[in-house]
């Protein structure tokens, strides 16, 4: 097996647990952090984007909200990968649009790939085995497959770099919606509605922006939306859950940090004036984060909505 030289753009947890595992598949690994970090580990770590130079493969596992800016600095310094493999889930902020835009203005020469599936970062870090999608053009599938070990996180190929885009946005919206509802003690019948509901809103965003229907039946979209909505870590369950149970937006974000549906939701918002898809959970939570609407009346606007057909005509299942 060939070593690759893999950077890792952003040491948080995800950042740090994708470190772990290219570095235990045996490739060349340096890892980027705005902040130094002092902990020891088993491969280098820096402050200095410029070090950077030497990666031809960069990973890049950021919060969506500081994409742009950090690729914006990677561009200044002349960072010029052959492949950008995006580990960062949400929509830009300034237009909505998928995040591989923004790898599209920065880093037009870059071949573009896209990392995504239900995988939490603390059992990744503790050596449990997950699986994720990989989205990338077929002739570099050979070479990035071979990323991280497959006994510790086994990569499917995706084809749809639209849809495992979408999936991996929307699903945090639907998160909160679930956590909103194990808080304020709905009942499983109710989670369930709402993330069966939510992957279907997934799946006519994901279909209207040119997505394959069957990508959402993979782990970048049912996949993901299961294990986000229904684990107690998940940051976006726990804001939900946190909002049921007396905080505001404010003060959950305060105390959960980054809350990638939040920004997610407030992007969404963009995307839908000009694509204006319907979506009714992920408008409810919406206006449940920004407009501070009482998630209750939202709950029962959402059961008084016409009765229709399960399945759209115009989806191709």
């Amino acid at each position: 097996m060939e070593k690759l030289h893999l950077g890792i753009v952003g040491y948080g947890a995800w950042g740090s647990a994708l470190a772990g595992l290219a570095h235990q598949a045996g490739h060349l690994v340096l890892a980027w952090s705005r902040d130094p970090i002092t902990l020891p580990t088993d491969y280098p770590i820096t402050d200095t984007l410029t070090d950077l130079a030497d990666c031809p493969h960069l990973i890049i596992a950021i919060p969506s909200a500081a994409l742009a800016s950090v690729l914006a600095e990677m561009q200044q310094v002349n960072l010029q990968p052959t492949t950008l493999i995006s580990a960062t889930k949400g929509l830009d902020q300034s237009t909505g649009q998928v995040l591989s835009t923004l790898y599209d203005k920065y880093f037009s020469n870059a071949t573009q790939s896209v990392l995504s599936g239900p995988n939490l970062a603390h059992e990744i870090a503790s050596g449990l085995s997950a699986a994720a999608s990989l989205y990338c053009p077929a002739q570099s599938w050979p070479i990035l497959q071979t990323m991280f070990n497959p006994q510790s996180l086994r990569l499917y190929h995706c084809t749809d770099q639209i849809g495992i885009q979408i999936g991996g946005a929307l699903k945090n919206i639907i998160a909160i919606a679930t956590g909103y509802c194990h808080g304020a003690k709905l009942g499983q019948n109710m989670q369930a509605l709402i993330m069966t509901r939510g992957l279907h809103e997934m799946m006519r965003l994901g279909i209207h922006l040119g997505a394959k229907a069957e990508t959402f039946a993979g782990l970048s979209g049912m996949g993901d939306t299961i294990l986000t909505c229904t684990s107690h870590t998940s940051r976006n369950f726990r804001f939900g859950n946190m909002l049921a149970n007396g905080h505001s937006v404010a003060d959950a974000l305060n105390e959960i940090g980054t809350v990638e549906g939040v920004s997610t939701a407030r992007s969404l918002v963009k995307l839908l004036q000009r694509h204006p898809v319907d979506l009714p959970i992920c408008t409810a939570v919406i206006q449940m984060v920004t407009q501070n609407q009482n998630p209750k009346d939202l709950i029962q606007d959402l059961l008084a909505r016409p009765l229709k057909k399960e399945i759209d005509d115009a989806l191709p299942l």
